[in-house]
């Protein structure tokens, strides 16, 4: 049985030894692991059924980038047997190579898999191999296999940051394999962020025509939902804005720009909501939009000049009575009470 398509042999035949090897591997990016300790793999756990060592015929040969006998290959009991990798990110499977022992074919794999799981615990096959009695290296020794994804040996993968190598049959006897090397693509598993954005949260003296623009994280694309544009004081809803709308630019950029068909009005604070749907990276990690209400907020600038509403003159007592149309202050900032000095009055009539 083959899961993902083709047949239990459409695997191709790299060759024979280390120099069949791709290299480069998952386990081993930069070729320069230190048979034998810790230094300069990529994993962050290894472990195996038994065997867990580098020694001898142990079961962390099969990543040393060594094809031979003795400490070059993995050679245990029978099975079940199975080793696994940990990395610190998720990748998606795209190939894999397995390469044959160099001694009896009756201690080769002839049921086996490889897995991926995210949590070393609950395992998804990823490509099985099951012809009981028949080797997927027939009778060749130190032979490299390459087994490749998106449909060709098998299907396309989710990402997972475990990848074990199962084998739960031999043709007979124990068990033998010299090396694995697993390759793939690192997964963008993190959401976009916003950070920063113009006007900025709690910004003053903005101008009623400005732009919003927000800065992410990473490139973001339009997906669906609004913007909505709301007034503090009442959390009435000034506009509601499609993301897909013309009033929306900036898709597939770190800059998103929103420009309102209405200016907004001045002396007034606004608070902006974003839905969660709104905006995705190239991974389809979803910006988590903005649900509060002082999350991004801004006051527009006043720039329209008091007017007097009305004065009152009384015919026995010389004072004069002015009333604005709104608070007035004698400097700039809203400070400092009128004074009557801070006026020129003329008065004409009988």
């Amino acid at each position: 049985m083959l899961i993902g398509g083709g047949s239990a042999y459409a695997s191709s035949v790299l060759g024979t030894g280390a120099g069949a090897l791709l290299g480069g591997d998952l386990t081993d990016p930069e070729d320069n692991g230190v048979d034998g300790s810790d230094t300069n793999w990529n994993w962050t756990s290894i472990l195996a059924s038994s065997e867990n060592y580098w020694a001898s015929e142990g079961a962390y040969n099969v990543f040393d980038n060594k094809v031979g006998g003795g400490s070059d290959k993995w050679c245990c009991n029978g099975p079940t047997q199975w080793i696994y990798v940990q990395f610190s990110e998720s990748y998606v499977l795209s190939h894999f190579t397995i390469t044959s022992g160099n001694d009896s074919t009756g201690r080769d794999p002839d049921i086996w898999k490889i897995q991926g799981s995210n949590d070393g615990s609950s395992w998804t096959d990823i490509y099985v191999y099951s012809n009981n009695g028949v080797s997927p290296f027939g009778s060749n020794r130190l032979q490299v296999r390459k087994y490749t994804g998106a449909g060709d040996d098998f299907a396309t993968p989710l990402p997972y940051s475990y990848f074990r190598y199962y084998v739960s049959s031999t043709v007979s006897g124990g068990h033998q394999i010299n090396e694995l090397e697993f390759f793939g693509d690192a997964t963008d598993t993190t959401d976009p962020t916003l950070s920063s954005s113009t006007p900025a949260d709690n910004a003053t003296s903005v101008a009623a025509n400005a732009n919003i623009v927000l800065n992410f994280s990473e490139a973001v694309d339009v997906e669906s939902g609004n913007i909505t544009i709301k007034k503090t004081s009442d959390n009435s809803t000034v506009a509601t804005i499609a993301v897909g709308d013309a009033q929306v630019t900036g898709t597939g950029t770190t800059a998103i720009t929103i420009n309102p068909t209405n200016d907004l009005s001045g002396g007034t604070e606004y608070y902006v909501l974003i839905d969660a749907t709104a905006f995705d990276d190239s991974s389809s990690n979803s910006y988590a939009g903005i649900s509060s209400t002082t999350a991004l907020s801004f006051t527009t600038a006043d720039t329209t000049s008091p007017t007097i509403s009305s004065t009152t003159v009384a015919a026995d007592n010389p004072t004069i009575d002015v009333t604005f149309n709104e608070a007035v202050f004698n400097a700039t900032g809203g400070s400092g009470a009128l004074q009557a000095s801070d006026f020129t009055i003329s008065i004409s009539g009988g």
